[in-house]
C-alpha cells in the first residue's frame, strides 16, 4: 500500500494477452504485425502496448525486450565472448 492506503498494481502479475505482448513486442514485431497475429486492430494494439509500458513503468522498446529476456519470456540471442 501507499502512503494514502491505496494498493499498488501488481507488477508481476501479467494478462495472458500481454504476455503475448511483451513476446510480440520483443521479438521485434511493428504494432501492424502484432495486430495480423493476434487479430486485433491497430489502435488497440497501440493501446494495450501503452497501458502494458504504464504497469512495467518502461518507457521505451528495449526495456520490454530486456524485460523479457529477465522474465524469461523470450531468450537473448547475443553470446558473450569471454577471451
Amino acid at each position: 500500500m501507499d502512503q494514502n492506503g491505496w494498493t499498488k498494481p501488481r507488477r508481476d502479475r501479467l494478462t495472458r494477452r500481454e504476455m503475448e505482448l511483451i513476446q510480440l513486442i520483443a521479438e521485434g514485431q511493428a504494432n501492424k504485425q502484432i495486430a495480423a497475429e493476434l487479430g486485433i486492430g491497430l489502435k488497440t494494439v497501440e493501446k494495450h502496448r501503452e497501458r502494458l509500458m504504464a504497469k512495467l513503468n518502461i518507457h521505451e522498446t528495449a526495456g520490454v525486450t530486456r524485460y523479457a529476456i529477465r522474465k524469461g519470456i523470450i531468450e537473448s540471442s547475443v553470446q558473450l565472448t569471454i577471451i
